[in-house]
């Protein structure tokens, strides 16, 4: 004998558009962070230290690219988990 499932569709639905505002506001603050950090490109000169300082794998440059890539990766991944909910409460109320 199948056990019934119950599910409150509703909130099921609240939770994944919850789920999904989180998400846009992280992706939101993270295009802040590359458009704000941005202005700061150069400050470093352009000689040997300043080099030192932006270029390479643990430079300035790599490691901003590397947190913004970090947080805009989450923040669309909160978006799907979102609609995602979402659409399994719409498939739920059809059923």
């Amino acid at each position: 004998m199948a056990e019934e499932l119950r599910v409150d569709t509703d909130q099921l639905h609240r939770a994944g558009s919850a789920l999904d505002d989180v998400g846009e506001r992280i992706v939101s603050l993270f295009r802040r962070f590359e458009s704000e950090t941005a202005a700061y490109d150069g400050v470093w000169g352009s000689d040997k230290h300043g080099k030192r300082i932006a270029e390479g794998e643990a430079g300035y440059l790599s490691s901003r690219e590397s947190i913004a890539e970090a947080g805009l990766s989450r923040g669309n991944v909160a978006q799907e988990f979102g609609t995602g909910l979402m659409d399994a409460a719409a498939d739920f109320t059809q059923a």
